[in-house]
Order: C-alpha cells, then sequence, then structure tokens
C-alpha cells in the first residue's frame, strides 16, 4: 500500500478550498430539487391513496347491494314457488266442478227428478 503524500493532500485542499462554496450551493440547490421531487411523488401518492379508498368503499357499497339483491331474488323464488302450488291447486280445483253451462242442465235435470218423486 503506498503512503500518502501530505504535501500533495495539502495542494489538493488548497485547490478546493476555492470550490466550497460553489459545492455547497450546488449541492444544496440538487438537495432542494430532489426534496421538491419527493414532495410531489408523496402528494401523488397520498391522492392515490384518496382514489383507492374511494373505490374501496364504492366496492363495499355495492357488495352490500348484491348480497340484499341476492336476498330478495331467494324470496321472491320462494314465494314463486308458493304462488304455483297455489296455482296447481286452484287448476286441479276447478277442473273438478262443472261449468256454468253444466250447472244449468244439471239443475233442470234435479228439479224434473223432484217433480216426478213428488207425483
Amino acid at each position: 500500500m503506498r503512503k500518502k503524500n501530505p504535501k500533495k493532500l495539502n495542494t489538493v485542499r488548497t485547490i478546493l478550498n476555492v470550490y466550497n462554496k460553489d459545492i455547497q450551493r450546488h449541492m444544496s440547490a440538487l438537495s432542494e430539487d430532489f426534496q421538491g421531487k419527493v414532495s410531489a411523488v408523496a402528494e401523488q401518492f397520498l391522492g392515490v391513496n384518496q382514489k383507492l379508498d374511494s373505490l374501496d368503499g364504492k366496492a363495499d357499497s355495492l357488495e352490500r347491494k348484491v348480497d340484499s339483491h341476492t336476498e330478495m331474488i331467494g324470496n321472491m323464488a320462494t314465494d314463486l314457488e308458493v304462488v304455483k302450488a297455489d296455482i296447481e291447486f286452484i287448476k286441479n280445483g276447478l277442473r273438478k266442478k262443472a261449468d256454468y253451462d253444466e250447472f244449468v242442465a244439471l239443475e233442470k235435470r234435479v228439479t224434473l227428478i223432484e217433480a216426478r218423486i213428488k207425483r
């Protein structure tokens, strides 16, 4: 390993000493620029986070609506099954009953039979 030459180091320090203030100003300007860019990125990040939070809230709201609609559809399907059963019951009941014309003819026949029995 080479030994450092103190005379050369002093010469380099003397030369660089003239530029110290310029270097410090330049570094300060770079630091300010960097901090400004970091601040801009941080603001954008916060904006994106707020939008994501808003979308998350909307997604939760939509999920609750879908769950509610699913439950309502289930209830309606159950009600529809009850209505179908009621209609089938009514339909079968109507098949067993006479319509008006048959009733009128039956009434005439019963009246004739009653009249014959009374004689």
